[in-house]
C-alpha cells in the first residue's frame, strides 16, 4: 500500500524549496523572530516572504500565517493539494485567507501552484 503524501511538513517544504530554488530569493528555514519560528523565509531586495507549511489547512495554520502580517511583505501557507473535492469548511478557510491577504500555495509530490 502506497503511503499518503506528504508524511511530514519537511517533505512538503522540500517540494517548495526545489520549486523555488531557481528564483532569485534567498531562502532560510526555521527562522526565529519575536519568539515565533517561521517555517520558510525568503528575502529578495527589500522584500520578505514568509511561508508556513502544514500537512492540512487548519485554524492554527491560519493564525500562524496571520501573525506574520505586518512583518513580511508577503505571507503564504503551503499545503498539499486536495486529492478529492474539499469540504465547505476548506472553501471558507481559503476565503478567509484571501480576505486577510494570505496566499495559498498547494503542492503535489512534484510541483507547487
Amino acid at each position: 500500500m502506497k503511503k499518503k503524501w506528504p508524511e511530514s511538513e519537511e517533505e512538503l517544504a522540500k517540494v517548495f524549496l526545489e520549486w523555488i530554488s531557481d528564483s532569485k530569493w534567498d531562502i532560510y528555514q526555521e527562522v526565529e523572530f519575536l519568539g515565533r519560528v517561521a517555517d520558510i523565509v525568503l528575502l529578495r531586495d527589500n522584500l520578505v516572504w514568509v511561508v508556513e507549511c502544514k500537512t492540512s489547512l487548519s485554524l492554527a495554520l491560519m493564525e500562524q500565517a496571520n501573525s506574520w502580517i505586518g512583518y513580511a511583505n508577503y505571507t503564504s501557507i503551503l499545503i498539499p493539494r486536495a486529492r478529492r473535492r474539499a469540504n465547505r469548511g476548506h472553501f471558507f478557510g481559503r476565503q478567509v485567507l484571501k480576505d486577510l491577504g494570505i496566499g495559498v500555495l498547494e503542492a503535489t509530490e512534484h510541483s507547487v501552484e
